[in-house]
């Protein structure tokens, strides 16, 4: 286990949040949880998040695709529209669940028609809601990568093959979406 830290200026509104990573084989896991200001670290829930085009639903939008081999860095910006060429072979267009999944089993229980035990990779993306303003933390524990990215900034980076293994990052962000 090793942290690493970032930082990131935002402007007051609404923050994009996009979260990736991806399996390569083995044990599999993804957990991210948040610090707010004078708070202890917790999941991130969906109640804290907001697919960007569904304004009633809470969750972020997922999206599952085939892994081409590559680390999340030479994917590419997660935070555009097209990620790395590929079509996903599964989306969802609000996942109601926490951004949690300790094993392998996790992710083919909690998310539909998802059925691959390795070589994929995963994007979810769409608003974090911040409860008041002020720094934030941010932390990633996955087997194999993953980033997590605000307002187009990467904040997380905990890329490449590995064993679970967390990395942390910090944000100032306004109160709000």
């Amino acid at each position: 286990m090793r942290t690493r830290d970032g930082k990131v200026n935002l402007a007051k509104g609404k923050q994009e949040l996009v979260i990736t990573f991806y399996e390569n084989g083995g044990g599999a896991g993804l957990q991210v949880s948040v610090k707010a200001p004078g708070q202890d670290w917790t999941p991130l829930t969906s109640k804290m998040t907001k697919a960007q085009k569904l304004k009633p639903l809470g969750g972020l939008y997922l999206e599952a695709f085939n892994w081409n081999g590559k680390t999340l860095a030479r994917m590419g910006n997660p935070t555009q529209q097209e990620w790395d060429g590929q079509k996903p072979i599964v989306s969802h267009p609000a996942m109601k669940k926490d951004v949690w999944y300790s094993n392998d089993n996790d992710f083919k229980r909690e998310i539909p028609g998802f059925s691959k035990n390795d070589r994929y990779a995963m994007r979810w993306s769409g608003l974090f809601n911040a409860a008041k303003k002020g720094r934030y933390a941010f932390r990633t524990r996955s087997d194999d990568g993953s980033q997590l990215w605000v307002a187009g900034k990467m904040v997380v980076n905990n890329d490449g093959n590995h064993g679970m293994r967390t990395r942390t990052g910090n944000v100032d962000l306004a109160k709000g979406k």
